[in-house]
């Protein structure tokens, strides 16, 4: 999992449109006997958790006033991160009130090739939402949500002091909150540009000099990519890691 979370975020660097992803759960697929279906449910939790959190943290900003509006489009940045959370609201739902085994012990019992396949299908999804099965495992990989989230704006703020920045905490979650927004739409690999474009503007916000602020920018850029993706592309480069190109049918 460790080696195929690093070739998904290398990818997700170099490649637009989250490409990452799709090659986390092949490359998973292929070392495990877990099924396609249960690694997409189970990555599904992890990044509506990951929009949640994010769209909390820039409520937060925003309505404290540590963060202009405008820097998040207007208010359009809250339409993703709300429905994240009514999509996380329905699958608590779904998993509690064990929908998913009613639904694929149904399809069974109707016969066939397809409906075995189908509800195969349906269980290992069922298996990916494991996280929801009850409040303490679900408020353990909630609890390790915000503590992943708050280390990632910490590295921020710790560069910020490294660069003698003495700037408030929220400084730290804004340049965060404003990066994520930015890599939503599709942009140049590595997202060469624009990265370095918002951070600026963030930092820009606190009163910090352009200059000094393009500096920090292409400074927070290596910091935590180029580790990524060199590590990925050795995982990647491993003759011996790589996976079969046959996708694990079974759970």
């Amino acid at each position: 999992l460790g080696r195929a979370t690093l070739v998904g975020q290398m990818l997700n660097i170099v490649l637009p449109f989250r490409l990452g992803e799709v090659a986390r759960v092949y490359t998973a697929t292929g070392h495990s006997s877990v099924g396609v279906a249960r690694l997409t449910a189970s990555l599904a939790i992890e990044k509506a958790l990951d929009l949640a959190i994010f769209g909390v943290t820039a409520a937060v900003l925003v309505t404290s006033a540590l963060l202009p509006r405008s820097s998040l489009a207007e208010g359009r940045w809250l339409i993703l991160p709300a429905t994240t959370a009514v999509a996380l609201a329905v699958m608590l739902l779904v998993v509690r009130w064990g929908l998913l085994p009613r639904i694929a012990a149904w399809v069974t019992a109707r016969g066939g090739r397809v409906g075995a396949w189908l509800a195969h299908v349906v269980t290992d999804v069922s298996n990916g939402l494991d996280a929801w099965r009850s409040a303490g495992h679900a408020g353990l990989v909630l609890a390790w949500t915000i503590v992943i989230f708050v280390l990632a704006a910490a590295g921020n703020q710790l560069m910020l002091q490294a660069f003698d920045l003495h700037l408030p905490i929220s400084a730290g979650f804004a340049i965060l909150v404003v990066l994520q927004a930015g890599s939503v739409p599709p942009s140049l690999p590595g997202r060469l540009g624009i990265y370095n474009y918002l951070t600026v503007l963030t930092l820009g916000l606190y009163g910090v000099g352009r200059t000094e602020a393009a500096t920090y920018s292409i400074a927070l850029y290596i910091v935590p990519y180029v580790p990524k993706v060199v590590l990925g592309a050795l995982v990647a480069a491993d003759p011996s890691w790589r996976p079969s190109m046959s996708w694990t049918p079974n759970a």
